[in-house]
């Protein structure tokens, strides 16, 4: 009874002082990470530069909900762990006490780099918008023209040669 208690006491103390410590490295090489990610200067017309940059604004943005609220729970663990005579590695305390300030850090940085790139984001969206009427504008000829020289019409007398026309209306449209 006693010793299968203390057995399973140890136990959990074990799986959530692992966690713990996994969160905690885990969220400070993230932080790491994206605080780099969103140091770098992008100019105008770095496409590349802005597909990273924004790479990182998102992970920063969906990572922000469970992130906000882990901290508190993480120290009550850590202090229910303590009144068992649960030590903690210094590392941990050392995470618990640099890693909220470091991620409020990151969020902050995440919004002054959002402000920074939305003007560039303009150009590329405007380039995509432009190529996306001439796909549209394109189709609709192509489904015109196609239309025209349907091949499987119940009167076709000649259905090969009008696949081998389609065939070539796409060719060329390609």
């Amino acid at each position: 009874g006693m010793l299968y208690e203390k057995a399973q006491c140890w136990d959990k103390a074990t799986s959530v002082y692992i966690k713990s410590k996994s969160r905690l490295s885990d969220l400070a090489e993230f932080i790491k990470v994206a605080s780099a990610g969103l140091s770098v200067e992008v100019e105008e017309g770095d496409y590349d530069g802005l597909v990273d940059v924004m790479k990182h604004l998102i992970a920063v943005r969906e990572r922000q909900p469970t992130t906000d609220g882990v901290f508190e729970p993480l120290k009550q663990t850590i202090e229910l762990l303590r009144s068992y005579s649960q030590e903690m590695s210094e590392e941990v305390y050392q995470q618990l006490e640099q890693l909220p300030e470091q991620w409020t850090s990151v969020k902050k940085q995440a919004v002054g780099m959002k402000q920074s790139v939305s003007p560039l984001q303009a150009v590329p969206s405007s380039n995509i918008r432009r190529k996306l009427v001439t796909f549209d504008v394109q189709q609709h000829e192509f489904r015109e023209n196609f239309r025209k020289v349907a091949p499987f019409q119940f009167e076709s007398t000649h259905p090969y040669v009008r696949i081998d026309r389609v065939n070539e209306l796409a060719r060329t449209n390609a």
